[in-house]
């Protein structure tokens, strides 16, 4: 996006490619809805009515290849630099993220961790203005709901310490203020640090969550200590995460899906045939070739993505390049068919 957070020509383009390749629901990043919970330069905004329009062009463009539009809420806490965003970061407690910079956040108090819930709900009304179909709030990964969440980031002794109340009051808000939109969580079904959340204590915490007024769960891992579990390299295993999801789309009534190297059509069939979950999360796979779902439901040829993860060690400095596909970030520019000759 532009610096101020609003929808630029090339990212709706990008976003539309993806939709014209087959992807049944399209999400944009995790945009952020207090400007202090900004965590990338032209990370997407959803923080103020100006930018409504740029989200409604990106939601029809989208719409118009048969695909839902999908937006994701999120505040960066901990994970936010004021070099970034302009204010000090806040967090349920002041633990900094030394993998980022480092900034010692300020501990929210009781009227600012409300506003801030006010804040979800008014961005998640934004969408539901521009069209949006799916709402999800990032639960995971180490961002806000997750620091509340996680018992190595919140240290707190007053009501915020009980670590569902924050996501559950998120939950009733933007249920209150988008109640056209389907909603869902993404969470880390564990952390990987020491002290953080396991996978039991995991699942105790989603137990104790209001999934009845959701409409989905999608399942990752990891957080920004250990990112290796969000964005998982080559070497590690396709579909690795999908035991992790199997127990929660064996247990909830609503769809659980589930992301992490799922990049070829054969392991993503596996993980839907054997109940794993109900749906498949992509992000890198579908950056290395927009047409994966087509060509794979085709059974023809596709561009592999093979987790060098070249994008996202770029990610924080504005567009997110790929190894493999030379036209992400200018699909304004690529020719609408191949060339005349080989």
């Amino acid at each position: 996006c532009a610096p101020d957070g609003s929808m630029t020509d090339e990212y709706i383009a990008y976003l539309e490619r993806r939709a014209a390749g087959g992807a049944a629901l399209v999400f944009t990043e995790a945009c952020y809805v207090r400007a202090d919970g900004k965590g990338r330069i032209r990370q997407m905004g959803i923080d103020d009515d100006a930018l409504v329009p740029g989200i409604t062009r990106m939601v029809d463009a989208i719409h118009a290849h048969g695909a839902l539009a999908g937006v994701e809420l999120n505040h960066g806490g901990r994970t936010a630099q004021g070099a970034v965003s302009g204010f000090v970061p806040v967090a349920p407690t002041p633990i900094p993220c030394t993998v980022v910079g480092g900034e010692m956040p300020e501990q929210l108090d009781d009227a600012d961790i409300e506003h801030i819930i006010e804040c979800f709900g008014e961005a998640a009304a934004r969408c539901e203005q521009a069209g949006v179909d799916v709402i999800s709030l990032h639960g995971g990964h180490g961002y806000l709901i997750h620091q509340f969440l996680s018992p190595a980031y919140n240290k707190r002794n007053d009501k915020w310490a009980e670590p569902t109340l924050f996501v559950n009051r998120v939950i009733d808000t933007v249920r209150a203020m988008a109640p056209g939109a389907a909603l869902g969580l993404r969470f880390s079904a564990f952390e990987g640090v020491d002290g953080g959340l396991d996978t039991a204590t995991t699942r105790e915490r989603i137990n104790a969550i209001d999934t009845h007024r959701l409409d989905f769960l999608d399942v990752s891992a990891g957080n920004y200590e250990a990112g290796q579990w969000i964005i998982q390299p080559g070497e590690w295993s396709r579909g690795l995460l999908a035991p992790h999801a199997a127990p929660y789309t064996r247990d909830f009534d609503i769809p659980v899906g589930v992301a992490g190297r799922i990049s070829t059509p054969e392991v993503a069939e596996h993980i839907i045939a054997s109940g794993q979950a109900d749906f498949v999360s992509m992000a890198r796979t579908l950056h290395a070739d927009p047409e994966f779902p087509n060509r794979a439901l085709a059974g023809t040829r596709y561009r592999p993505c093979i987790a060098c993860n070249y994008c996202i060690d770029s990610l924080a400095a504005g567009p997110v390049p790929c190894s493999v596909n030379p036209w992400v970030g200018r699909e304004l520019e690529q020719p609408a068919g191949p060339a005349p000759a080989p």
